[in-house]
Protein backbone atom coordinates (compact mmCIF):
# COMPACT_ATOMS: atom_id res chain seq x y z
CA UNK A 1 0.00 0.00 0.00
CA UNK A 2 1.34 3.71 -0.95
CA UNK A 3 1.34 6.07 2.49
CA UNK A 4 -0.55 8.87 1.69
CA UNK A 5 0.04 10.87 4.51
CA UNK A 6 2.91 14.20 4.79
CA UNK A 7 3.15 13.86 8.25
CA UNK A 8 3.72 10.89 10.29
CA UNK A 9 1.04 9.18 12.71
CA UNK A 10 1.67 8.45 16.42
CA UNK A 11 0.23 5.71 18.22
CA UNK A 12 -1.02 7.09 21.25
CA UNK A 13 -4.46 7.40 22.50
CA UNK A 14 -6.10 10.30 23.75
CA UNK A 15 -9.62 10.25 25.47
CA UNK A 16 -12.23 12.82 23.41
CA UNK A 17 -15.72 13.85 22.95
CA UNK A 18 -17.04 14.35 19.32
CA UNK A 19 -20.19 16.29 18.28
CA UNK A 20 -21.96 14.98 14.73
CA UNK A 21 -22.70 18.89 13.50
CA UNK A 22 -25.28 17.73 11.28
CA UNK A 23 -27.49 16.32 13.72
CA UNK A 24 -25.63 17.45 17.14
CA UNK A 25 -25.17 14.76 18.55
CA UNK A 26 -22.44 13.91 21.05
CA UNK A 27 -20.17 10.65 21.96
CA UNK A 28 -16.85 9.63 23.27
CA UNK A 29 -14.33 7.88 21.56
CA UNK A 30 -10.55 7.27 21.34
CA UNK A 31 -8.13 8.83 18.89
CA UNK A 32 -5.82 5.84 18.27
CA UNK A 33 -3.04 7.63 16.44
CA UNK A 34 -3.11 10.66 15.15
CA UNK A 35 -0.68 13.62 13.47
CA UNK A 36 -1.31 17.31 12.95
CA UNK A 37 -3.33 16.68 10.27
CA UNK A 38 -5.38 13.99 11.18
CA UNK A 39 -6.04 10.95 13.30
CA UNK A 40 -7.67 7.35 13.62
CA UNK A 41 -11.06 7.45 15.46
CA UNK A 42 -12.63 4.74 17.35
CA UNK A 43 -16.18 4.98 19.23
CA UNK A 44 -19.05 2.98 19.16
CA UNK A 45 -21.57 5.44 17.03
CA UNK A 46 -20.60 4.89 13.28
CA UNK A 47 -20.12 7.94 11.32
CA UNK A 48 -20.75 8.63 7.45
CA UNK A 49 -18.11 9.63 4.83
CA UNK A 50 -17.73 13.44 4.52
CA UNK A 51 -19.38 13.93 8.20
CA UNK A 52 -18.24 17.27 10.02
CA UNK A 53 -16.92 16.58 13.71
CA UNK A 54 -15.99 18.72 16.81
CA UNK A 55 -13.94 17.06 18.54
CA UNK A 56 -12.41 17.55 22.20
CA UNK A 57 -9.54 16.41 23.34
CA UNK A 58 -8.71 15.30 26.84
CA UNK A 59 -5.21 14.97 27.91
CA UNK A 60 -4.14 14.66 31.59
CA UNK A 61 -3.21 18.10 33.80
CA UNK A 62 -4.26 20.00 30.63
CA UNK A 63 -7.23 22.02 30.05
CA UNK A 64 -9.41 20.49 26.73
CA UNK A 65 -8.46 21.23 23.55
CA UNK A 66 -11.03 21.45 20.13
CA UNK A 67 -10.37 20.83 16.27
CA UNK A 68 -12.77 20.54 13.36
CA UNK A 69 -12.55 17.36 11.30
CA UNK A 70 -14.17 15.67 8.27
CA UNK A 71 -14.41 11.82 8.09
CA UNK A 72 -12.37 10.40 5.52
CA UNK A 73 -12.98 6.86 5.42
CA UNK A 74 -14.40 4.50 7.74
CA UNK A 75 -14.17 1.17 9.43
CA UNK A 76 -17.49 -0.92 10.88
CA UNK A 77 -16.05 -4.06 13.30
CA UNK A 78 -18.59 -5.92 15.31
CA UNK A 79 -17.97 -3.83 19.05
CA UNK A 80 -16.91 -0.87 17.45
CA UNK A 81 -15.68 1.28 14.37
CA UNK A 82 -12.88 3.54 12.89
CA UNK A 83 -12.91 6.82 11.33
CA UNK A 84 -10.22 8.50 9.66
CA UNK A 85 -10.51 12.07 10.11
CA UNK A 86 -8.71 14.87 8.47
CA UNK A 87 -8.36 17.86 10.67
CA UNK A 88 -10.22 21.33 9.02
CA UNK A 89 -9.01 23.54 11.49
CA UNK A 90 -6.58 22.97 14.27
CA UNK A 91 -4.61 25.59 16.75
CA UNK A 92 -1.26 25.80 17.46
CA UNK A 93 -2.01 24.87 21.34
CA UNK A 94 -3.82 22.01 20.16
CA UNK A 95 -0.82 20.77 18.10
CA UNK A 96 1.12 21.85 20.86
CA UNK A 97 -0.52 19.77 23.14
CA UNK A 98 -0.62 16.59 21.33
CA UNK A 99 3.48 16.91 21.14
CA UNK A 100 3.69 16.67 24.94
CA UNK A 101 1.27 14.48 25.51
CA UNK A 102 3.36 12.07 22.75
CA UNK A 103 6.68 13.48 24.27
CA UNK A 104 5.66 12.75 27.95
CA UNK A 105 3.73 9.52 27.65
CA UNK A 106 5.05 8.33 24.73
CA UNK A 107 8.69 8.61 24.46
CA UNK A 108 9.66 5.35 22.31
CA UNK A 109 6.69 6.19 19.91
CA UNK A 110 8.57 9.67 19.41
CA UNK A 111 11.65 8.46 18.90
CA UNK A 112 10.47 5.65 16.62
CA UNK A 113 9.11 7.41 14.25
CA UNK A 114 11.45 10.48 14.52
CA UNK A 115 14.07 8.02 13.54
CA UNK A 116 12.20 6.35 10.79
CA UNK A 117 11.28 9.03 9.05
CA UNK A 118 14.38 10.65 9.00
CA UNK A 119 16.02 7.80 8.17
CA UNK A 120 14.21 7.56 4.79
CA UNK A 121 14.88 11.36 3.98
CA UNK A 122 18.40 10.26 2.33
Amino acid sequence: MVEKRTLPRFKAPIRLEYWILSNNQKFLGLAVDISMKGMRLQGQKPLEKDEILDIFFYFPNRPAQEAAGRVVWIRDYSQYFQAGICFLSIKDSLKEAIFKYIFDYFPQEMQARWWKESNTER
